[in-house]
């Protein structure tokens, strides 16, 4: 049976219904029309604006692009609540990957899963599986947020197949759980003072570098911000980075020894020491820039034969407090992670090595 249809366009048949949409400023009424391929598809389209409407949507919210939407979400959500690398680095997939996309042209309200399924398809083929999982992290806050504001019921990513990796890949630094072993742990504990407050604090280099005394309590370590690459002052890298981390015993009396020598530091050097001085500031008693931590990290390390980066150790604090027993909940807010997630990558990589401690026992049984 033929589906019935009230108007003719372009040679094709549709069925047209007129709906009120709302009221001008004059008082009239806002009408208009919707088509669809039949009366029920037609009525489909109206109701489903008309619920957009009364989610408070603009009048014309159908009609906007992904990449026109997407350009407001990244500059006026998206830019204040990230820090200015994080800004860089998304705004870098932006602009390479997104911006000239076939997505980014088409209606917001008609995205299908399968539109998405082709574009990693072909992303696969251009750039290397990390890039693609960079790419979709920000497309994937980017329709979550779409979904929060109801412009789209569903995050149609969220439907798809990706990608596998290849066999041969490579996993990034990010991915691999890397920490100090016993022997390494051991020189860091008869290193400078800032390395060993990095093992007991599991604090971010940035996090660390902008630390003033202001923020050191008798027990508490308050932090609130962090030191980028050129010295400038932001906010932490997320909401759950704001936090107080305990001091540890053994580590008080250290902080108390340190803080007496930058007071006899400043003394020397003659520059006014305030609580708002950086906690650990350079020869000249301001910032310690993160590259020339990097600088001092690699100069010992390489002295004892440590082949590790210094956010390891970081992560070396987080596996400290799993082998202790303290439980995951606790260790992902001491730590600032954004997810627990996060966390269970590190338990799970000490419960693996436990095992294989725990097996050693039949050392020597045949």
């Amino acid at each position: 049976m033929a589906k019935k249809t009230n108007t003719t366009i372009n040679d094709k048949n549709y069925y047209r219904i007129t709906a009120t949409i709302g009221i001008d400023s004059e008082g009239k009424r806002i009408r208009r029309q919707f088509y669809g391929a039949s009366k029920k598809d037609a009525e489909n389209k109206r109701d489903e604006y008309l619920n957009g409407i009364k989610r408070g949507l603009n009048l014309d919210f159908d009609k906007i692009t992904v990449g026109e939407l997407f350009k407001v979400w990244f500059e006026d959500v998206m830019r204040p609540s990230v820090k200015l690398s994080s800004y860089n680095r998304y705004s870098s997939d932006y602009n390479l990957r997104i911006k000239d996309s076939r997505i980014a042209t088409m209606r917001i309200t008609d995205l299908k899963p399968i539109h998405f399924q082709s574009w990693y398809s072909q992303l696969a083929k251009d750039y290397s599986y990390n890039t693609m999982i960079n790419t979709n992290k920000v497309m994937n806050k980017f329709l979550n947020y779409c979904v929060k504001q109801e412009y789209i019921i569903k995050n149609p990513i969220t439907l798809i197949e990706f990608p596998a990796p290849p066999d041969n890949l490579i996993m990034s630094d990010s991915d691999a759980i890397v920490t100090l072993d016993k022997h390494e742990i051991e020189a860091v504990k008869h290193s400078d003072f800032i390395f060993i407050f990095a093992l007991m604090t599991g604090l971010r280099r940035g996090e660390i570098l902008a630390l003033t005394h202001d923020d050191i309590s008798e027990k508490d370590i308050h932090v609130t911000k962090t030191l980028g690459a050129n010295g400038e002052i932001t906010t932490p890298k997320t909401k759950t980075s704001i936090r107080s981390v305990p001091i540890a015993n053994d580590l008080q009396p250290l902080i108390k020894q340190h803080i007496i020598s930058e007071k006899e530091k400043h003394l020397k050097r003659g520059v006014p020491f305030s609580t708002s001085n950086f906690l650990f500031s350079s020869n000249v008693c301001t910032y310690i820039l993160p590259r020339n931590l990097n600088r001092r990290w690699a100069t010992f390390a390489s002295k004892n034969n440590i082949n590790k980066p210094f956010k390891t150790l970081r992560a070396s604090f987080c596996t400290l407090l799993c082998e202790r027993g303290v439980d995951i909940k606790t260790a992902s807010v001491i730590i600032g992670h954004s997810t627990i997630k996060t966390t269970e990558k590190f338990y799970a990589a000490v419960k693996q090595d436990k095992k294989h401690e725990a097996i050693s026992v039949l050392d020597g049984f045949i």
